[in-house]
C-alpha cells in the first residue's frame, strides 16, 4: 500500500515539474506577445491582462491540486541532484548577496538624510533594513549550499536558524512595497509583481522549514511551492528582458519590481523542484514507522488499561 501511494506521489510531481516548466514558457510567451496590445496610445497606461491573469490562477489552482494528491510524505536528495541544487543555492546566494551590497552602496551614497522623519528617510530606512537582511539571506544560502555540497544529502538540520535570513529579507520587500506608491494601483493590474513577492516569500518559507527539519515538509508542498515560484520569478525578469530588445520601454519600466535576483531565485527554485524528483523517500520510511510503532503502543496501553479495568489484580497477587 505505501509503496503504491509512493508511486502516486512521483507522477503528481513530474505532473507539477511539467506544470511549472510549460507555464514559465508560455506566460512569457503569452506576456510578450498579448501586453504591448493592451497599452492605450494616447496616456502609454497598461490594462489589465485578464487572459494572462486567469492562466496563471488557474495554474496554481493545479499545482495546489496536486500538491494535495502527492501526500505529506517527506523526501531527501541526495547524490547527484544534491550537488546541482547546492551549486544553485551557492550562486542563488552570492547573486542576493552582491545585488543588496550594490543597492546598499546607492542608497547610502545617495547623500539621503536618515532619521528627519520624513517620507524619503522612512523609505531609505527600509531600504537599508530589506538590503541589509538581503546580504545576510545571501550568506544563508551560501552557507547552506556549502552544506548540502559537502553532505551530498539533505536533512533534518542541515540549516538551523540561520536559513531565516532569506525569509526576512522576502518579508520587508513585501512590507516595502506594500509601503510604496506601487501598491496604491488596484492588484491586477500588479498582479505579476505583486504575486512573486508573495510566493518568492513562501517558498523561501519552505526551503527553510525543510532544511531545518522544522515540522514537516512533504515533497509535495515543497513542490508547489518551487513551481508557483519559478513561474512568476522566471517569466518576470524574462519578460521584462524581451520587452527591452522589443525596444517596448515603457513595458520594460512597468515590470521593475523583477530583476536579476528575482530570476535566479525562479531558477533555484526550479532545481529545487527537479532535484525532488530524484529525491529518495527515506523520510516517509521514517515517518510512517513512528505512525505505525506510536499506534501500535497506544493500542497496547488502551487494552492494558481495559484489562486492568475489568480484571483487577489482587492485593495478594501483587504482592507475590
Amino acid at each position: 500500500m505505501l509503496d503504491e501511494k509512493l508511486s502516486m506521489t512521483q507522477t503528481w510531481l513530474k505532473g507539477m515539474i511539467w506544470i511549472g516548466a510549460g507555464v514559465s514558457a508560455a506566460v512569457v510567451v503569452l506576456r510578450l506577445w498579448l501586453l504591448p496590445a493592451v497599452a492605450d496610445w494616447q496616456t502609454g497606461m497598461f490594462a489589465s491582462n485578464y487572459w494572462v491573469i486567469g492562466f496563471m490562477v488557474a495554474a496554481l489552482i493545479a499545482l495546489a491540486a496536486l500538491r494535495y494528491l502527492a501526500g505529506p510524505f517527506r523526501r531527501e536528495i541526495h547524490g547527484p541532484a544534491a550537488v546541482v541544487m547546492a551549486i544553485a543555492a551557492l550562486f542563488t546566494g552570492a547573486v542576493l548577496a552582491v545585488m543588496s551590497v550594490l543597492e546598499l552602496f546607492r542608497i547610502l551614497g545617495g547623500g539621503v538624510v536618515l532619521f528627519d522623519g520624513s517620507e524619503e528617510s522612512a523609505t531609505s530606512l527600509l531600504s537599508i533594513l530589506e538590503h541589509g537582511f538581503g546580504v545576510l539571506g545571501g550568506a544563508a544560502l551560501i552557507r547552506f549550499g556549502w552544506a548540502l555540497l559537502t553532505e551530498g544529502a539533505t536533512r533534518r538540520g542541515i540549516a538551523q536558524w540561520s536559513i531565516l535570513a532569506p525569509v526576512l529579507w522576502a518579508l520587508v520587500r513585501l512590507v516595502g512595497y506594500e509601503m510604496s506608491y506601487a501598491s496604491m494601483v488596484r492588484i491586477e493590474d500588479n498582479f505579476f509583481g505583486f504575486i512573486m513577492l508573495i510566493v518568492e516569500l513562501l517558498f523561501l518559507f519552505r526551503l527553510a522549514r525543510f532544511a531545518s527539519g522544522i515540522g514537516r515538509v512533504s515533497a509535495g508542498s515543497l513542490m508547489g511551492h518551487a513551481m508557483a515560484t519559478a513561474i512568476f520569478a522566471i517569466s518576470g525578469p524574462v519578460t521584462r528582458v524581451g520587452m527591452y530588445l522589443l525596444q517596448d520601454h515603457q513595458a520594460f519600466a512597468a515590470y521593475q519590481l523583477a530583476g536579476p535576483t528575482d530570476l535566479t531565485i525562479g531558477v533555484f527554485a526550479l532545481v529545487v523542484g527537479i532535484a525532488l524528483l530524484s529525491g529518495e523517500d527515506i523520510g516517509v520510511q521514517e515517518d510512517s514507522l513512528s505512525e505505525v510503532l506510536d499506534k501500535d503502543a497506544a493500542e497496547a496501553v488502551d487494552v492494558a488499561s481495559a484489562d486492568l479495568l475489568f480484571n483487577p489484580v489482587a492485593d495478594d497477587e501483587t504482592a507475590e
